[in-house]
C-alpha cells in the first residue's frame, strides 16, 4: 500500500496516504520482531568509542578558522604574485607561508581541507542520524530554523533515496548548523567552478551533461576528479571516514550507518532524560526528542522507525531490570514491582518471565524524572526535576535504582542535613526541610544504603 501511494502519487490515480501517522513497519509488528536483527547487523559504538571519535571531530572543526585564514593568505599570495613570476618562485612563497602557519608544505593545507571536510561529516552523522548517501546529497543553504516555546530548533534538508521519500528534513543541534556552515565555506570555489561549468553546458545544449551536472548544484560534498576536471558529489565518503577514525588510534571498525543507530539510541534515551552522550549539544532540546521526530512531517520516516525500535528496546531492558532481577528498588511504585518479580503464579499465566516482561513493557510508559523513573501519564506534577524534587519518593507511579539515581538522593540528603540546621529559614521551611530529609532517608534505606554512615561523612 505504501509503494502504490508512493507510485502513484501527482497521478490522476493518486490514493490517499494510508497511515499517515504511522508506517507499514510499526503497524505490522515488524518493528518489534526485528528489534534483535537489527542490533546484530549494525553494532552499536559504545559511549566511549563514539565520545573519542565524535570529540576529535569538534577539534578538528574548531581549526576552521585558521585553516580559512591561512587559504585566504595563500590565494593572497597567488592574486598578488608579480607579472611573469616562475612557477618555482611561486611555490616557494607558498611553501613559506604554509610553513609560518605551522604547516611543513601546501599539499597539508590540501590534506587539512579534507579532514575538515571528514570531521563536519562525523559531526553531522552522530548528532543527526542521516546515512551517508543523505549526508552527501546536502547543499547549500538547505536548512532552517524555527522557535518552539522560546527554544530554537533547526532542521536540515536531505534527498532521502532509500525509502523513496525524497526530500526530508532532519532536526539537528546547533553543533550540526555549525559543521554545516564550516562545510558551506570549504565548498565555496568548487560551488563556484561547477556553476561555471552548469551554465556553459546550458548554454551549449547538451541536454544530457547538463541533467548530470545540476544533480550536484550547490553540494556541500563536490569533488574534482583529478582525469578529467569532473566536480561531482564525492563518491568515496565512507572510505574517508573509516580513515578519519582509524587515524584516531581507536581499535573500532567504523561504518557510517553505526553513527545513525547511536543517533536512535540517543534520541531515545532523551524521552527518559537519560542521554547516552553530547549532554552539551542536546542540552537546549528539553522537548522530548521522540515527541519532536514523531510530530514532524517531514522527518524520515524510516530513521523515526529506528527510533521506535531503541525506545521499545530501552523500555524492555528497564522492565526487565526491576522484574528479572534482584535488585533492590524504592519509590512509590517499587513494593509491586518486586512483588510481581517474586509471584511465579504471573510468571507461569504468561509462560516465562521474559514474556512477562515483554507483556508489561508495552503498557507501561517510562520517562526519567531526573530522580526517578516515572510512569505516570500526567508530566505535570512537579516531582524530579520541578519545585519537589523528592516527591518522586512517594509516588505511586515512581520506580528508583541504585544506578542512575542513588547519588542524586544522598547530594539530597546532605542538603536537606544543610537546611535543617540554619536557623532563619523561618517554620514552614524547617518542617518542609524535615519532610525532605525522611523522603530522602527512605529512598536511600530502601536501596540497601547505611545513611548512619553517610550522614557521618564529613560535608
Amino acid at each position: 500500500m505504501e509503494s502504490l501511494f508512493s507510485l502513484l502519487k501527482g497521478t490522476s490515480f493518486e490514493v490517499p496516504e494510508p497511515w499517515p501517522e504511522t508506517s507499514a513497519y510499526a503497524l505490522s509488528g515488524v518493528a518489534k520482531e526485528r528489534g534483535a536483527i537489527l542490533a546484530g547487523k549494525t553494532i552499536l559504538m559504545t559511549e566511549d568509542v563514539v565520545t573519542k571519535i565524535f570529540q576529535a571531530a569538534v577539534s578538528v572543526m574548531d581549526g576552521a578558522d585558521n585553516l580559512f585564514t591561512v587559504e585566504a593568505k595563500l590565494t593572497n599570495v597567488v592574486r598578488t604574485a608579480p607579472e611573469g613570476v616562475t612557477r618555482k618562485a611561486l611555490e616557494k612563497r607558498l611553501a613559506q607561508v604554509s610553513r609560518n602557519a605551522g604547516f611543513k608544505r601546501k599539499r597539508e593545507v590540501n590534506e587539512a581541507r579534507s579532514r575538515l571536510r571528514d570531521a563536519c561529516a562525523i559531526v553531522i552523522l552522530i548528532t543527526v542520524g542521516m546515512r551517508i548517501s543523505e549526508l552527501v546529497s546536502i547543499k547549500a543553504g538547505g536548512y532552517r530554523h524555527e522557535s518552539r516555546e522560546d527554544i530554537t530548533l533547526y532542521f536540515i534538508e536531505a534527498h532521502v533515496a532509500k525509502t523513496g521519500d525524497g526530500l526530508s528534513e532532519f532536526v539537528a543541534p546547533e553543533i550540526a548548523i555549525r559543521a554545516f556552515r564550516v562545510l558551506e565555506q570549504l565548498s565555496v570555489d568548487l560551488r563556484a567552478r561547477h556553476m561555471e561549468l552548469l551554465d556553459a553546458t546550458r548554454i551549449s545544449g547538451d541536454s544530457h551533461k547538463y541533467a548530470e551536472l545540476i544533480a550536484h548544484e550547490q553540494g556541500l560534498f563536490l569533488a574534482k576528479s583529478n582525469k578529467n576536471g569532473t566536480i561531482s558529489t564525492h563518491t568515496g565518503m565512507n572510505v574517508r571516514l573509516k580513515a578519519f577514525v582509524a587515524g584516531l588510534g581507536i581499535d573500532w571498525d567504523f561504518n557510517s550507518h553505526q553513527a545513525r543507530r547511536t543517533f536512535a539510541v540517543n534520541v531515545a534515551r532523551s524521552s527518559r532524560g537519560d542521554l547516552m552522550l553530547l549532554k552539551e549539544h542536546f542540552k537546549h532540546w528539553s522537548l522530548d526528542m521522540t515527541v519532536l521526530y514523531a510530530a514532524h512531517e517531514s522527518a524520515d520516516e524510516e530513521l523515526w522507525d529506528c527510533v521506535y525500535d531503541a525506545v521499545s528496546n530501552l523500555r524492555v531492558e528497564t522492565i526487565g531490570r526491576w522484574l528479572g532481577g534482584n535488585a533492590l528498588l524504592a519509590g512509590g511504585l517499587a513494593h509491586r514491582m518486586m512483588t510481581l518479580r517474586a509471584n511465579d503464579e504471573d510468571v507461569k499465566v504468561y509462560g516465562s518471565r521474559e514474556k512477562l516482561i515483554e507483556v508489561v513493557s508495552e503498557t507501561v510508559n517510562i520517562r526519567s524524572t531526573g530522580v526517578a523513573w516515572c510512569t505516570a501519564a500526567d508530566i505535570n506534577c512537579g516531582g524530579g526535576y520541578g519545585m519537589e524534587r523528592t516527591r518522586c519518593a512517594d509516588c505511586s507511579s515512581s520506580v528508583i535504582e541504585a544506578s542512575p539515581h542513588q547519588a542524586k538522593w544522598e547530594a539530597m540528603l546532605i542538603q536537606q542535613l544543610e537546611l535543617k540546621e540554619l536557623s532563619d529559614i523561618g517554620v514552614a521551611a524547617k518542617e518542609r526541610a524535615e519532610r525532605d530529609y525522611q523522603h530522602c532517608r527512605q529512598v536511600l534505606t530502601d536501596l540497601g544504603c547505611d545513611v548512619d554512615a553517610l550522614e557521618a561523612e564529613p560535608i
